[in-house]
């Protein structure tokens, strides 16, 4: 048995040679990277090949890892996921039990245990001895590599070696030593390119990310959410391989149309994407890109809702949130959006089984309330800081032939509830193009503040307002008991 001071005085030296440089650890400094740093770290350590898929980390700093995808036509890609707050290591568990022989390595090697998270199920990967790390993570997804004998295909290949100078530029950009120069930009190649997007920007909604777009060779940004439904619009700066275009999904109503078609020159192609490019000529590089990308976000109106957010504007925010409230002259917004978000899990439940819940948002809380009979068309309310959407078709202008007899049947009950709002609460008013049409009203309180009551004040309103025929517009959204107005 060594003497305790032995112990110390190598401990010690052991730390004074690190504090020199003279002995660093690469599984030390793996586990200290934080989640960032760490995710970082595992796009250069491991390659995804022939998926859309790829290693990403959303806003609660979970990493997801796609390893294998089976099926034709439809496939399903199996994952592993890791909490970097929590260190805890997951498994799905339907990719296990496929895979009988891995299962029992598993469950021989490491402590497994059946949870379920977010409505998935899966097991909790723990080391026998010891605590999960960002080194037991890589461990974990080396072990499945190695050992799945499952039919098929791996998505997932392992790099031989991290480089000095990857490794290098992990630990100084987790330090915050390297800022890359707006000239140096437009070398990156599309993965690069990839990588210092999520160096800059934030998303703001976690089931999307900046992502390496394969079929155009480029990259792909989530960058708007329209109000009333799951309906998202993209940017992608396409073609690395040849000439480089900018392509925008969508756009949902002529003001914003307009701002664009008067700052860039655009061209709509085929599929009825804009194609924009400068008036000047400029080349589409990617610092024109970013450009585009700015310009975008910066001029959203209520009806772009953006999904990612510039990390430069969300650092001075924060600090003058926080200049703020060292002089006690604002309450952050985050908790009172918090407080609102309780406040609407304990008042209000969908009540039919197979109809989409509410959704809570980082930014926004997604109510749906009612649903329309015979087309598949819902109408919800959307809480965001600022102000409160409501979203519902417009039967004045819903042009389906085939469908028209619906929408004859509850035109006047619709209008009714529309001509309530209008005179309640007069909001601005948006209207929809496309197959289905949409109208869209944003309601704000007249002291500007959304608060948990007036949250309750507008929903029931609308609930209230709604007809009670269940053959036209069945109510989806019910409200418990304990309530403010009671």
């Amino acid at each position: 048995m060594k003497k305790l001071s032995k112990i110390i005085e190598s401990i010690w030296s052991d730390i004074q040679d690190r504090s020199a440089g003279d002995a660093i650890r690469k599984e030390d400094d793996v586990n200290l990277l934080d989640p960032q740093g760490f995710v970082e770290y595992l796009q250069k350590l491991y390659k995804n090949v022939d998926t859309e898929y790829y290693i990403f980390k959303d806003l609660n700093d979970i990493i997801t890892v796609p390893t294998f995808e089976t099926g034709l036509g439809t496939k399903t890609t199996w994952f592993v996921e890791y909490d970097c707050n929590k260190k805890a290591v997951y498994a799905w568990e339907p990719f296990l039990n496929k895979d009988n022989e891995l299962f029992d390595k598993l469950l021989d090697d490491y402590k497994l245990t059946f949870i379920s998270r977010n409505s998935t199920v899966y097991y909790l990967v723990e080391p026998k001895k010891g605590k999960s790390s960002n080194k037991f993570f890589i461990e974990i997804i080396d072990y499945i590599l190695e050992n799945a004998s499952v039919s098929c295909k791996r998505i997932l290949v392992k790099n031989d070696k991290v480089t000095e100078s990857i490794w290098s530029d992990i630990q100084d950009r987790s330090a915050g030593d390297i800022v890359r120069k707006e000239n140096e930009i437009d070398h990156l190649d599309k993965e690069d390119f990839c990588h210092y997007l999520k160096e800059n920007y934030k998303m703001l909604h976690t089931t999307y990310d900046i992502i390496v777009d394969k079929e155009d060779d480029g990259v792909c940004v989530n960058i708007y959410k329209f109000p009333g439904r799951e309906r998202y619009s993209y940017l992608i700066l396409k073609d690395f391989s040849r000439k480089k275009s900018v392509e925008l999904t969508d756009l949902y109503n002529k003001h914003m149309r307009d701002l664009l078609f008067g700052t860039y020159k655009v061209t709509i192609n085929s599929k009825d994407n804009y194609i924009i490019e400068s008036y000047d000529g400029r080349e589409i590089t990617n610092t024109f890109y970013i450009e585009v990308l700015d310009f975008l976000l910066k001029n959203a109106d209520h009806t772009h809702n953006p999904c990612v957010k510039k990390i430069g504007d969300i650092k001075e925010s924060i600090w003058s949130d926080i200049q703020d409230r060292s002089t006690g002259e604002t309450v952050r917004k985050e908790d009172e959006f918090s407080s609102i978000c309780e406040f609407i899990k304990d008042h209000y439940f969908v009540g039919f089984v197979g109809m989409d819940d509410i959704e809570y948002k980082d930014d926004y809380i997604h109510i749906p309330i009612y649903k329309v009979v015979g087309l598949n068309a819902f109408s919800s309310v959307e809480i965001h800081r600022d102000n409160i959407t409501f979203a519902s078709i417009d039967p004045n202008k819903y042009n389906s032939q085939t469908l028209r007899k619906f929408v004859t049947s509850i035109k006047d009950d619709i209008n009714q509830l529309f001509d309530k709002i209008k005179d309640t609460y007069s909001p601005e008013i948006s209207t929809f193009d496309g197959i289905d049409h949409w109208i869209d009203f944003e309601i704000k309180p007249k002291d500007g503040k959304i608060t948990p009551k007036f949250c309750e004040e507008v929903i029931d309103f609308i609930l209230n307002n709604t007809t009670d025929d269940n053959n036209k517009i069945l109510k989806i959204l019910e409200k418990t008991h304990n309530c403010l107005n009671t």
